[in-house]
């Protein structure tokens, strides 16, 4: 936290948003934005110029490109220090850039302890606090991470992972429900996550297995013929060994059917 105890918050979790003193602060155009955003998925590291490049231009980088880096570092600089008090929260560190970030201003930041946190507390035995601790983690996301922001496609691609860790983290919170026995109660939340990734088959084990334990076997194997049908339609290949194995437990009448089985 800066000398005059200004308070800053990143979040990139959704679209970018900074705020200082819960006021949101004017960050400029795309490439700024780009900049930013880049920089904060690398908190605390540097981030090389080449690196930057890519990420904030689509396409070939002008002629101009490490002087109009230089210029948007610039205003990044003012942005985040309006009071001029020298507390430079962009650095210029080799290869390239860096930005300093205090433990609670960044939602990323938080999003990964909270993960880490709950991965100690499975590991104790401590399900039911691992869930939790994962809930909150995921409550932290209000959408695509950087959602309103532009960028290459290292940017694209470092966005892409991103989300793809949200989505085991999310896998994560509902092994840790279905283990504690709330099979009922996660239908309805894994029916959305299946609806906004269709084609991401352990979602659609958890699905089933959740209707299965909840004596909805019929909906159950509806949902399999639905995974199906998605998987054929738009990729032209049958559901995984995971899908199928279950499928053939329940046919078999399996009650206690697992996501690992």
């Amino acid at each position: 936290m800066r000398s005059g105890d200004a308070r800053l918050r990143f979040e990139v979790l959704g679209p970018l948003r900074v705020r200082l003193d819960g006021q949101e602060v004017a960050l400029g155009g795309p490439r700024p934005r780009a900049l930013l955003g880049t920089l904060l998925l690398h908190p605390g590291e540097p981030v090389g110029i080449a690196e930057l490049t890519e990420a904030i231009w689509d396409g070939a980088a002008p002629p101009s490109a490490r002087v109009n880096l230089r210029a948007y570092v610039l205003a990044l600089r003012r942005a985040l220090d309006p009071g001029g008090d020298g507390h430079q929260r962009v650095e210029t560190r080799a290869p390239g850039y860096l930005i300093h970030v205090e433990p609670g201003e960044l939602d990323l930041q938080d999003f990964a302890n909270l993960d880490a946190q709950a991965r100690r507390a499975l590991e104790r035995g401590e399900t039911g606090d691992a869930a939790r601790l994962w809930r909150q983690a995921l409550d932290l996301w209000r959408g695509r991470p950087l959602a309103d922001v532009q960028g290459g496609p290292r940017l694209v691609a470092a966005l892409v992972r991103l989300a793809e860790r949200r989505l085991g983290v999310a896998e994560a919170w509902i092994d840790a429900q279905l283990d504690l026995g709330r099979h009922a109660e996660m239908v309805g939340e894994l029916r959305g996550l299946v609806a906004a990734e269709p084609l991401h088959e352990p979602l659609w084990a958890r699905l089933i297995v959740a209707l299965h334990r909840a004596g909805r076997t019929a909906e159950a194997l509806a949902a399999y013929t639905e995974a199906r049908q998605h998987l054929v339609d738009e990729l032209g290949m049958e559901p995984g060994r995971q899908l199928q194995r279950l499928q053939r437990a329940i046919l078999a009448g399996d009650a206690e059917v697992g996501i690992g089985e």
